[in-house]
């Protein structure tokens, strides 16, 4: 089967900046009010790389690619066959190769933000200046939660102001194409999202993403720190930061060392609360343990429902993916009381036993 991608246009809006293209078949569009953006056919060719592979599908580009990035796009499927036990072949046919030059000006450094530990570790401690903070609606927070989504602009206005760099928002409906169902989100979301950078090379030169989990986190599915810097070009480049750094030293640190983190920190994905972290998933409990055992929880009272005792949040976990388990080992090791120690313990047995016991549909699902 063949994934035809072509007809890749941009118009102006009342609203700003709005670029599409059809994708086997179905309309991708990602639209900015404050960021120009100009056709670029990789930000629709990159995200699909993976599924085709798996389907066993071919990707036909018609619109004209750089060779740097289609060179790139072979290494990448290359870690897909190695990562997801694939035979190797390369999926995308492009029948358009072009050559971009170097621009001599320097241009916009871009920070994909999105009010968590990672993304603020990176703000914080990236070496060279950041120019943009830019957020994506349409993965984690859909295109219409508005309520989520108007705290979340306040809250990357605020931050952009605290540091000196102007804001920008990007929106999607990328994550709901039918050929990406069954890609595991976070497997798929970090090159999904990095992909539409593309799209603003005429003004960003230079794109970083935030690493998710640390280099030593084995998980062979997680390998952004391999995939994300292949979707560079002659003209603009991605950068993989943070992996030398688990979450727990970055939480830390943050919450130690800058105080602006304790106002705006967001690190729900569940959309338990209408705003701000629910205070009850895994993700939020797990960030609350490791700032409860440096003795700074406390401080975060504005971005976290303190009013429930965590040993009871964690006792209505349960941990859903492998690599958790090397996470919640490296917690229990921290500064906690006995009484957490032991409900954690609880909850990973717990976890561990429906972990066997589950059936396993494959990764895609049923295809």
């Amino acid at each position: 089967m063949e994934w035809l991608i072509h007809n890749v246009k941009e118009e102006k809006t009342e609203h700003g900046w709005r670029v599409s293209a059809d994708v086997a078949g179905t309309t991708v569009w990602v639209e900015s009010e404050n960021l120009p953006l100009a056709p670029a056919a990789e930000a629709f060719a990159s995200p699909f790389v993976l599924a085709a592979m798996y389907r066993g599908c071919t990707i036909r580009v018609e619109a004209p690619v750089s060779a740097a990035w289609l060179s790139h796009m072979e290494q990448l499927a290359y870690y897909y066959s190695r990562s997801w036990n694939l035979p190797f072949r390369m999926p995308l046919v492009c029948p358009k190769v072009r050559k971009d030059n170097v621009p001599a000006a320097a241009r916009e450094r871009a920070l994909f933000f999105s009010g968590g530990a990672d993304a603020f570790y990176s703000l914080m401690t990236f070496p060279r200046r950041i120019d943009v903070l830019l957020m994506v609606q349409g993965f984690d927070i859909p295109l219409d939660d508005h309520v989520r989504m108007d705290g979340c602009r306040d809250m990357l206005q605020a931050v952009s102001r605290a540091v000196g760099a102007r804001w920008a928002i990007m929106r999607t409906n990328l994550h709901a194409h039918p050929c990406l169902k069954g890609v595991p989100p976070y497997v798929g979301t970090p090159i999904w999202m990095a992909s539409l950078g593309h799209l603003a090379g005429e003004v960003v030169s230079e794109f970083i993403m935030s690493s998710s989990v640390s280099f030593d986190t084995r998980d062979p599915k997680k390998e952004e720190w391999h995939e994300i810097p292949l979707l560079s070009t002659e003209r603009t480049r991605w950068l993989w930061y943070g992996y030398h750094a688990t979450r727990s030293q970055k939480l830390v640190t943050l919450a130690k060392q800058y105080p602006i983190v304790r106002e705006y920190l967001r690190v729900c994905w569940k959309n338990l609360a209408p705003r701000d972290n629910c205070s009850a998933c895994e993700k939020c409990v797990r960030n609350m343990k490791v700032l409860e055992s440096v003795n700074e929880l406390q401080n975060f009272g504005r971005v976290f429902d303190l009013s429930v005792p965590l040993a009871e949040r964690i006792e209505a976990l349960r941990l859903r993916r492998a690599f958790l388990f090397v996470i919640w080992r490296r917690i229990i090791a921290l500064n906690l009381p006995d009484d957490v120690k032991k409900a954690i313990r609880r909850m990973m047995w717990r976890s561990a036993l429906l972990y066997c016991l589950k059936p396993h549909r494959g990764t895609f699902g049923k295809i």
